[in-house]
């Protein structure tokens, strides 16, 4: 699937320098991965700064939570970012990734029970190149992102295979074919896209003009195509 994902980073203000520098390697992140970021300094002048922020945050499939002791301080960025973010991953709505920018006291918070990045040392502050902390930090990004990606088709695909079941056994051949070159469309990789969604097009067309009145092979027919496709 080619949908950007959307990317919202929440930090503190103080920590604005970092951050910029954690930008400009997410940009390498960019040339491998369909990615949409945004943080509160492309907020245009004139807008709902709150309404704004949540807008982004809530439309978001990946956070990136910066944490410092600033972070960590600020209510806003705390209370409220962070909150929203941990209910969104809890629901597996979005991944939560924690970047430690800067030594805190990490026991007794809500996002130690996600793993943070960098891997080790913990914190970007602890590391002698900075450039190489914020490399760990994006490899392990991209792993996490994958691993997102995958799991998320996955359950779009088991959303979609109960609503292709549910037309298929009701008889509604139209809707069942439609969801069948949905599939075809959606889930089909490579150079194989073109060509097998084109076929499973053609054996829609066959179906719909031949096979109306036997339900029952058209379920089977209609069953076999879907497993091959998956």
């Amino acid at each position: 699937m080619t949908d950007q994902l959307k990317v919202f980073i929440s930090y503190a203000h103080k920590d604005a320098l970092l951050k910029q520098q954690l930008d400009v390697q997410l940009v390498n992140l960019k040339r491998t991965l369909p990615l949409d970021i945004w943080s509160d300094n492309m907020i245009a002048g004139g807008q709902d700064w709150n309404e704004e922020i949540f807008s982004k945050l809530r439309g978001s499939q990946i956070i990136l939570l910066l944490v410092s002791p600033d972070f960590i301080a600020s209510e806003f960025s705390y209370e409220k970012e962070m909150k929203e973010a941990l209910i969104m991953h809890d629901h597996k709505q979005a991944l939560v990734v924690p970047v430690m920018l800067r030594v805190v006291k990490e026991e007794g918070h809500p996002f130690t029970k996600i793993q943070t990045l960098p891997s080790a040392p913990r914190f970007i502050s602890e590391w002698p190149d900075r450039d190489a902390a914020f490399t760990n930090v994006i490899a392990g990004l991209e792993v996490s992102i994958q691993q997102f990606i995958k799991n998320r088709k996955v359950r779009d695909i088991n959303s979609r295979e109960d609503e292709l079941v549910e037309y298929t056994t009701n008889g509604e051949l139209l809707s069942a074919c439609d969801k069948l070159m949905d599939f075809a469309s959606d889930f089909s990789a490579g150079n194989e896209h073109r060509r097998k969604a084109m076929s499973i097009k053609g054996v829609c067309q066959y179906i719909l003009k031949n096979c109306r009145d036997d339900v029952e092979q058209v379920q089977k027919i209609i069953f076999m195509i879907q497993n091959d496709i998956l």
